[in-house]
Formats: C-alpha cells, sequence, structure tokens
C-alpha cells in the first residue's frame, strides 16, 4: 500500500515510523518535478540501512588486519597464533557493526533535517 503524504504533519510523521512504509508527495505547493526530487532525497535517507557504511568500515578493518597479518608473519612471527586470528576476525565483525549503527545514525540525522527544509519550503 503506497500512502500519499500531503501536508507538513504526515510528512512529519516519517521521522516517527518504526516500521517503514511505501509513500509518494504530492504537495500542492510544488509542481511534479519538486515533488520527485524531494521524494528522491528524502526516500534515500528513509529507507537507508546503513550497509553503504557498515561495508567501508568492515573494509578499512580488513585491511588494517591484513597490514597487521602481514607485519606479524615478517617481524613478529609469534604473533600470528589462531587467538590473533579470532582477535581479527572479531575486529573486523565488530567495525562492520559499528559502521551499520552509524549509517543508520547519519541517515536518520540527513532525513530529519531534509523533512525540515521540505517544510519550511512547504510554508
Amino acid at each position: 500500500m503506497v500512502i500519499s503524504i500531503q501536508d507538513k504533519t504526515q510528512l512529519a510523521s516519517l521521522l516517527n515510523k518504526h516500521e517503514h512504509i511505501d509513500f509518494t508527495f504530492e504537495f500542492a505547493a510544488l509542481n511534479d518535478a519538486e515533488n520527485k526530487r524531494w521524494f528522491k532525497k528524502i526516500r534515500e535517507n528513509y529507507f537507508s540501512c546503513g550497509c553503504r557504511t557498515g561495508a567501508m568500515f568492515m573494509t578499512s578493518a580488513f585491511v588494517l588486519s591484513l597490514t597487521a597479518i602481514v607485519y606479524g608473519w615478517f617481524f613478529k612471527r609469534d604473533m600470528l597464533s589462531v587467538m590473533a586470528c579470532m582477535y581479527l576476525f572479531l575486529f573486523i565483525c565488530c567495525s562492520a557493526a559499528v559502521g551499520k549503527i552509524a549509517g543508520k545514525i547519519t541517515a536518520y540525522k540527513k532525513l530529519k533535517k531534509d523533512v525540515s527544509n521540505l517544510s519550511l519550503v512547504l510554508n
């Protein structure tokens, strides 16, 4: 079911939804092109899951872990224990989770800002 958002109160309700809804914009104060532009901008942050940021954090952690392994292999042979590898794997997983959470928080802040800006435009 697609909900048509037509006023500022319906727009503000997007910030309070714990369950995502499918929506469209049909603001009378905006033309079709502006409705589509705002819809695209707000939809991107509304449906953001944090995966892109999680992947960036995980990739960074993987590169750091690989660097630690190479360093351990060439300079400290005893560093490459099973326990060290388990800690590096845990570091990578935790980094991905932290990145995902950071991505969701960032997307929500952007969504809040975009909703506020659109509300000002609609005045």
